[in-house]
């Protein structure tokens, strides 16, 4: 069927819109890394502690989880369900991922639990990588507290 702009402008509302996403449900689900490389870009965060006052500094992953749970899709209605995982990076003054006691443990669990946590691995091995069981949590809106949402909060290799 192709798009009918004009059918689309005239078109009306049978009913009023959703105003808010229903997100996945918390639990433990076997995830597949989404395969796009846009999320390996990693974010650079800094600003001021409002607890310390302190001023901070660090990079950031955010990476698309895709639950495998059919009654999660089912339950949202969706084909895809993404829960993002937000990954702390230590860089060192090279650029490189910094290794070692405490370094990068965040980004080396999921490393391990998708097969990867290899020397000579490159962050592009976990692009489309699993599954591994993810552990999804809810969290409320600073602003809205009725406004929930999902994050995987911990990974492991699937049982």
């Amino acid at each position: 069927m192709a798009f009918n702009v004009d059918e689309f402008l005239s078109s009306q509302l049978a009913a009023p819109l959703a105003t808010q996403f229903e997100v996945c449900p918390e639990g433990e689900f076997a995830m597949l890394l989404d395969s796009d490389p846009k999320q390996l870009q990693p974010r650079e965060i800094s600003g001021t502690s409002e607890k310390t006052g302190k001023p901070y500094h660090f990079f950031q992953l955010e990476l698309n989880c895709l639950v495998q749970d059919e009654k999660v899709k089912a339950k949202l209605g969706r084909d895809r369900v993404p829960v993002r995982l937000r990954v702390n990076l230590d860089i060192g003054t090279d650029n490189r991922l910094e290794s070692g006691p405490n370094k990068n443990v965040a980004l080396g669990q999921l490393l391990e639990a998708v097969g990867a946590n290899k020397a000579g691995a490159g962050l592009t091995a976990i692009l489309g990588a699993g599954p591994f069981m993810g552990k999804v949590k809810h969290t409320s809106d600073r602003r809205d507290t009725n406004r929930k949402y999902a994050e995987v909060d911990r990974v492991t290799k699937l049982r």
